[in-house]
């Protein structure tokens, strides 16, 4: 995973595409991933 200085949805991003993936691609970011990192800080968010 890349080092995203506790930016979390970078982090998600990055872990849900796979390793590597932002810096090979930045601006492509699949509407999957973009669902799965507002779940997970929904989630977060909910539980804080």
């Amino acid at each position: 995973m890349g080092c995203y200085y506790g930016n979390t949805k970078l982090a998600l991003a990055d872990y849900d595409r796979g390793m590597g993936s932002l810096e090979r691609d930045p601006e492509r970011m699949p509407q999957e991933t973009v669902n799965y990192v507002a779940k997970i800080t929904g989630l977060m968010n909910h539980n804080a």
